[in-house]
């Protein structure tokens, strides 16, 4: 299932679980200074799109403000769904035609589902133990690219000061 909120057609969208830390007071400032520091802008297609480390925080801080961190079913949902960089490749498993080799096809989309789920399991693990919620307060956003600054929060590394894990709901 993927976890869509707000859908809009032909649009990507990126969801994240993010790891701040033990007992962070969600603020505009605290996440500001904890994300940004003096960055002052994180992406600049050009001056339309500008994006200002303030909007950004204002976004995430808002995303904060409806969340308990550390919501082990959200956490879970957003990490079994939609695609990781570096999983497993579909097209490496599933190579027949389901028209003309249904057998086969369904028993190479077995297949591949067996090693995908195995994979995720794995990754799964290890994301966890970057961000263990004894070290960290977990709260999850999804970004979509068809508004400009949640454009920039899908497309840039706007997480990069934490530990984090991305998910692509493309």
């Amino acid at each position: 299932m993927k976890i869509r909120r707000g859908f809009v057609a032909n649009s990507s969208s990126s969801s994240f679980v993010v790891a701040f830390p033990k007992g962070f007071i969600p603020t505009l400032k605290n996440v500001q200074d904890y994300l940004f520091g003096p960055t002052p802008i994180i992406w600049e297609g050009n001056e339309v799109s500008k994006v200002t480390t303030t909007e950004a925080a204002t976004r995430i801080y808002e995303d904060m403000r409806g969340q308990t961190p550390n919501d082990q079913a959200l956490i879970m949902e957003t990490l079994e769904n939609g695609y990781v960089y570096g999983g497993v490749d579909y097209q490496q498993y599933v190579k027949a035609d389901r028209r003309t080799e249904p057998e086969l096809y369904e028993a190479q989309k077995e297949a591949f589902a067996a090693v995908e789920a195995a994979w995720r399991r794995a990754w799964i693990k290890t994301q966890m133990t970057k961000m263990p919620f004894a070290q960290f307060d977990l709260y999850v956003f999804e970004y979509e690219d068809h508004e400009r600054v949640s454009a920039a929060l899908e497309r840039t590394n706007v997480f990069g000061a934490t530990p984090y894990a991305k998910v692509s709901n493309h």
